[in-house]
């Protein structure tokens, strides 16, 4: 959610703000798997052409002794990576930006799925039926409303809850009869669940690619981007399993996720974010805040 003021004079004209129903979601995250895939495809090319490169180096100064063929082989190595992240940069830099172009989207949705409650009151805003429900239900007691809740969630009429949701929010909290969390779970959970998972599986997306992108380009291990990508992954693991469980199926169990470092390297930083080709920031977004925080 933004922390801009939803009171202050601005507010509609700067915060971050793009509807995007959930297939719209998934449709995103498929078209940036897509381009993630494609940038981890070139990149495994041109690995191999430098590998290639210096096997050949490697095998024409095996008549030098140790240091010497040592030395040869890195600056080989160094100017055939060199040449590859010139050449190669245009076609990185675009699938990294229109990845991005895809994260900045789904992202600016996430104001919209911000709970169940808030997904149930929208889904039949402005329907008959919800309208009829709401004045039928106008004066209905405590005992009243807690059955029509008992029936709603067992007929999953999103339309019944949402008038009962809007009904008890004029009861004062401790007087009301049921939980408007708990009756918005069972009728939306789902969705709720699954566009949690997309945001942070967009987010993983994007900090992996920005991370071997950087590996690529300097040739070795992008350790904060690596760190920040396995617990984003351990963190979508979780939300994978709360999908599961929301469709009443059994979750798989949250395999526990192991990151290879240099082994000069620290295993705890403060992870902030990557940064783009074009020295934009990428901002921590709660699914990132709450993967650090349980790292």
């Amino acid at each position: 959610m933004s922390n801009i003021n939803p009171l202050s004079n601005d507010y509609f004209s700067t915060v971050s703000n793009k509807w995007m129903a959930i297939n719209d979601l998934r449709a995103s995250l498929q078209r940036a798997k897509s381009l993630s895939t494609q940038h981890s495809n070139l990149l495994a090319k041109l690995e191999g052409q430098i590998k290639s490169h210096a096997d050949s180096i490697e095998a024409s100064a095996k008549y030098l002794n140790a240091a010497e063929r040592s030395t040869v082989i890195t600056r080989a190595v160094a100017a055939k990576r060199h040449e590859l992240v010139n050449g190669s940069s245009p076609e990185r830099i675009d699938l990294l930006r229109k990845i991005d172009a895809e994260d900045a989207a789904i992202m600016a949705a996430s104001i919209h799925y911000d709970s169940a409650v808030q997904i149930l009151m929208r889904s039949s805003i402005g329907s008959e039926k919800r309208t009829l429900i709401a004045g039928q239900i106008a004066q209905a007691g405590n005992a009243e409303l807690l059955s029509l809740a008992h029936l709603a969630a067992a007929t999953n009429d999103q339309a019944m809850g949402a008038a009962l949701v809007s009904r008890v929010s004029t009861i004062p909290p401790g007087k009301r009869p049921f939980s408007s969390q708990s009756l918005a779970n069972v009728l939306v959970g789902e969705t709720l669940a699954e566009a949690q998972l997309i945001f942070g599986e967009m987010e993983a997306l994007l900090v992996g690619a920005l991370a071997t992108g950087k590996a690529f380009e300097t040739g070795q291990i992008d350790t904060l981007g690596k760190i920040k990508a396995a617990l984003l992954k351990r963190n979508n693991a979780e939300k994978q399993a709360r999908l599961a469980v929301a469709r009443g199926v059994e979750p798989d169990p949250v395999e526990r996720i192991s990151v290879q470092l240099d082994k000069d390297k620290p295993t705890s930083f403060k992870i902030q974010g990557t940064t783009l080709p074009d020295g934009k920031g990428v901002p921590e977004t709660p699914a990132g805040a709450e993967a650090r925080g349980n790292g």
